[in-house]
């Protein structure tokens, strides 16, 4: 029975001290063991009291209100006026459980954060020794997370400089931030990471070992290659285009002046032929050799300048709905002469391909240039095999350098047995005038025209090789025509909405009141700003044609015809590239002027006639480098 109570009591169990008195400790405490005998008082009193087995443990005790709550019990003995007493005291451990409670659960928290993370994290000894690492640092690595546990983390440094730098920066510092380094995977491939640690530290201050998390950016690192590779790439086509562009006008010159001048030297030249050009003819057969010479090697230019348009996308197409696997299947014949006897051809067709919008002609030299590669890479034979299929992307996917919308797209595949090609070149393989042959083996042009096709055609060129294993190209083309790209010119439009939309005639119609005329009848306006070209068509155009103007700005043509200057115009002659107002728009201004008006466009940049709002796919174009009889027949076309 309780014979004396503390006056606390009532603070923490409810009742006043004297209500206490003569209670059993057992309505106090109800899981309390019997206190049993008097405890022995024979101990000296320097020493501390003796307590029983029950010191210390954890029970429940009563409110007085009926509600427990957790003690700690200590008991000993003590003697008051010669009578001895058992001695309880009851500790509240409400508060310290209640903390264990919500520290427990900050670590179960922790936990299951620390296991849960998609980010690898990682707790190591100073000397490196992995302590603990959660799942996302398994599958980083290629361990289990027991194998782990006896990794030294510095093993796994794909260089150890870097290695010793981290050390160093996170032991000055106490921390470190995004430092990147290389991990070896198990199966010896490397992870490109970004690690933030922080130094664990004993009670003196040292350094016990380190705790951190690391990110994996390998994809991200390799998506910002693809990236800055297609930039590249985009650069370099930007500047191989411009380049072609001004070669056009050129070799426009070239082409036509020589052309001119092997029509003068014919005994049954055109008596349209300039007078001075038939007195200077140069009519010996050296002499025409030597013209013939230069017009071959101006051909041979004008194919090289459509191959860096092609790279640069830059060039005309004209696309249509094509059936990819009867296309390959009619240039098969054609492969085999090609690739040569000592090289297997195997093709796998799908009969049940979707159309693709794509200009046949361009199709069949992507599929030539790679299955030329194909048999460079094989002197000694092998196998190549081509096959079409269709391909579905769920989501937008990276092929190559390029992300591709998701949709339904058909596959061209291009697979040798060869050589393959090394890692550090691969970046390369597209950009133009790169080649790994012989001075004289190869122009380094038919990969970067590929790439060029394809990727104005709307699609893109996957390379997978290794050296010594064979290389395969898979060529992605959108399903359909209706993809928008904006390097895709359109598909041209039937002739009745050609009619309704184009503010030109369709060619071969009829333009105004149905007035035609002959050549020689006709009134010509020429504008052209490259000096060389503008003077090549007034030499080709002055002895054929009732009246030739020639004028370098487009403003002063407008200004002459509105000051009546100009007159009496049948056909407008016009770069469509110009210094100071666009081809289309000068041809759009005077058509306001006069309806009748024919207009003939020069280009050889895609881009000038695909842009949008530039020309409608029906206007009558010539394409640079052109010969004196290509302009005739797109004027008498007009006419």
């Amino acid at each position: 029975a309780i014979a004396w109570a503390a006056g606390n009591v009532e603070s923490l169990m409810g009742y006043r001290p004297e209500e206490l008195e003569g209670l059993p400790v057992t309505s106090l405490l109800p899981d309390s063991p019997a206190l049993g005998e008097r405890p022995s008082m024979s101990r000296s009193r320097a020493e501390p009291a003796a307590q029983t087995p029950d010191a210390g443990r954890e029970l429940h005790a009563v409110r007085k209100d009926g509600g427990f709550f957790p003690v700690g019990l200590t008991l000993a003995p003590v003697e008051l006026e010669g009578q001895g007493f058992s001695l309880l005291v009851v500790r509240d451990l409400s508060v310290e459980r209640r903390l264990e409670s919500e520290r427990s659960e900050i670590q179960g928290r922790y936990r299951d954060l620390f296991e849960s993370s998609v980010d690898p994290v990682f707790i190591t000894s100073r000397e490196g020794w992995i302590l603990a690492a959660n799942p996302a640092m398994s599958e980083l690595l290629g361990y289990t997370l027991e194998e782990l546990r006896g990794v030294n983390v510095g093993s796994l440094w794909a260089d150890p400089r870097r290695r010793d730098r981290f050390k160093e920066v996170v032991e000055s510092r106490g921390r470190v931030r995004d430092f990147e380094a290389c991990l070896v995977h198990r199966d010896g491939s490397e992870r490109t990471c970004l690690i933030s640690a922080v130094v664990r530290r004993d009670g003196d201050g040292s350094v016990k070992g380190y705790q951190g998390i690391i990110h994996d950016v390998t994809e991200r690192r390799e998506l910002e290659d693809r990236l800055l590779q297609s930039q590249r790439l985009e650069a370099v086509g930007r500047l191989a285009a411009g380049i072609a562009h001004d070669f056009n006008n050129l070799l426009t010159a070239v082409r036509a002046n020589v052309d001119l001048l092997l029509a003068a030297g014919t005994p049954s030249a055109e008596p349209e032929v300039p007078s001075a050009l038939r007195e200077g003819a140069l009519g010996e057969p050296r002499s025409r050799e030597l013209l013939g010479e230069i017009r071959r090697a101006s051909e041979r230019a004008a194919e090289l300048t459509q191959q860096l348009l092609a790279f640069g996308r830059r060039q005309v197409l004209q696309p249509e709905p094509v059936d990819v696997s009867r296309h390959v299947a009619e240039t098969v014949e054609l492969l085999r002469r090609v690739i040569g006897e000592h090289i297997k051809l195997e093709v796998e067709l799908d009969d049940s391909l979707p159309p693709v919008s794509v200009d046949p002609v361009r199709l069949e030299q992507v599929v030539m240039n790679l299955a030329v590669n194909a048999r460079d890479a094989m002197p000694e034979g092998g196998h190549l095999r081509v096959a079409t299929s269709v391909e579905l992307l769920e989501d937008h996917g990276f092929v190559s350098q390029e992300l591709l919308r998701p949709g339904r797209y058909v596959c061209i595949t291009v697979e040798d047995t060869g050589m393959g090609i090394p890692e550090e070149i691969r970046p390369r393989i597209f950009e133009p005038f790169f080649t790994t042959k012989e001075v004289g083996g190869g122009s380094g042009l038919g990969l970067a025209t590929v790439h060029g096709i394809v990727k104005q055609s709307g699609g893109q060129v996957e390379v997978e090789s290794r050296p010594g294993a064979g290389t395969r190209f898979r060529v992605f083309l959108p399903v359909g025509t209706g993809v928008k790209n904006v390097d895709v010119p359109p598909m041209a439009p039937s002739h009745e909405e050609a009619e309704r939309e184009s503010p030109y005639p369709p060619a071969g119609a009829e333009a105004g009141h149905g007035k035609t005329f002959r050549l020689r009848e006709a009134s010509i306006v020429v504008v052209e700003d490259d000096h060389a070209v503008r003077a090549v068509v007034e030499r080709v155009l002055e002895p054929r044609v009732a009246c030739v103007e020639c004028r370098s700005d487009p403003v002063r043509v407008l200004e002459e015809y509105d000051e009546k200057r100009i007159r009496d115009v049948d056909v407008l002659v016009t770069d469509v590239v110009l210094p100071s107002l666009r081809g289309w728009t000068l041809a759009q201004e005077l058509r306001k002027r006069n309806p009748d008006l024919r207009v003939v466009f020069m280009s050889g940049y895609s881009e000038d006639r695909w842009e949008e709002g530039t020309l409608p796919p029906d206007a009558i174009l010539v394409e640079k480098p052109f010969t004196p009889q290509e302009l005739l027949a797109r004027i008498r076309e007009a006419l």
